[in-house]
């Protein structure tokens, strides 16, 4: 189909990517823009994903006006990122639907001390969990594991064995904080709905302690960006907002911990039992030299390790060791106590934890 249209001069710098509404109240997509004697502006009917993002906003009176979806942010204190190993900044995306255009990202102690902190171009790849995603096994990476995922407009298609993990990789949010996963075979079941097998669990160190129905999933790409922060407001509560084409989305109160400092979870948890009825407990240090391409900056970081001993969900018995070793007297210990071993970070918080069951 083809039309013709009139627009005043304000409104003549129309790029790809905008939208147009006409008078039937359909909004358009604007597919591409070429200057011959006239504008010539193809076209393509939109149609809204729906709604994914548990805190939307309703829409008000301004935002059905303009046709423009109020924009939703998503703060990520997430895991560590190849080549962004020291960086202390928090991930944000945006998700609107219709895209209003270039979207703010604004923080402050309140709004009277906002101030920019990102500025994002294109909508977040958002999605939900229609099935529950189990913790990793002992290997991670032994691929055995799948999930289904339901992300509007984001088509999947199984990427190439030579790819690296990290080019179609997904933040999954867990109570520990966002883990990075990745797959080797993608299949549509359900419109726009994909199960993703040959999972590779907790890449770049990050938490794999499973996810419920519903959950919330990113694609880690390029539409996730860095929002300025100082240092001295790791672990201050800031107001956050994004805001594009003059509609403001919600106020978000967010505190970053920086999580991607934490020390990493210790590795290979075996124990003991001694000649002596006691039990030797130990395992293997895991740091930034463990990741896949890290390049050294400096000496690896030997911090001491919090050991606990647990019982019927009680705490029984903690110390503070120097190296990766931990032993119990005989009585000290009974099967099915549990081990919670977590190495002590740079800045003196204790890291990510790994558990073993007697």
């Amino acid at each position: 189909d083809s039309g013709v249209f009139g627009l005043s001069w304000a409104h003549l710098v129309i790029e790809s990517g905008d939208f147009i509404s006409l008078s039937d109240g359909r909004i358009w997509h604007v597919e591409d823009v070429r200057d011959h004697t006239y504008r010539h502006v193809q076209l393509r009917p939109h149609i809204a994903p729906p709604s994914l993002l548990r805190y939307r906003e309703p829409q008000t009176d301004a935002s059905l006006a303009t046709g423009f979806a109020r924009p939703q942010l998503i703060l990520i204190d997430g895991p560590i990122l190849p080549g962004e190993e020291r960086d202390i900044r928090p991930l944000v995306s945006v998700y609107a639907s219709p895209w209003p255009g270039p979207v703010s990202v604004l923080a402050g102690v309140d709004t009277t001390t906002f101030r920019p902190r990102a500025e994002l171009f294109e909508a977040a790849g958002i999605g939900r969990l229609t099935e529950d995603l189990p913790p990793a096994d002992a290997s991670p990476e032994s691929g055995a594991a799948s999930l289904v995922i339901e992300m509007p407009g984001e088509p999947f298609a199984s990427p190439s064995p030579t790819a690296d993990r990290l080019d179609h990789a997904l933040l999954i949010e867990q109570a520990e904080g966002w883990e990075i996963l990745s797959y080797t075979e993608a299949e549509l079941i359900a419109p726009e709905t994909y199960r993703l097998t040959g999972l590779h669990r907790g890449l770049q160190a990050s938490p794999s302690g499973g996810a419920v129905k519903d959950t919330l999933c990113l694609r880690l790409d390029h539409r996730l960006v860095r929002a300025d922060l100082r240092g001295q407001e790791i672990g201050q509560t800031l107001l956050w907002q994004a805001s594009g084409r003059g509609l403001d989305g919600p106020l978000v109160s967010f505190s970053h911990q920086y999580r991607a400092g934490l020390a990493f979870a210790p590795g290979d948890l075996q124990a003991r039992v001694l000649e002596t009825g006691g039990l030797e407990i130990h395992w293997t240090r895991q740091g930034l030299e463990s990741l896949p391409d890290y390049i050294p900056t400096g000496p690896a970081h030997r911090g001491d390790f919090q050991v606990q001993l647990w019982r019927a969900e009680a705490l029984v018995e903690e110390a503070r060791v120097p190296d990766p070793l931990w032993t119990l007297a005989m009585g000290d210990w009974q099967a099915g106590d549990v081990i919670v071993i977590r190495e002590i970070s740079l800045d003196g918080r204790p890291g990510h934890s790994a558990r073993l069951t007697l």
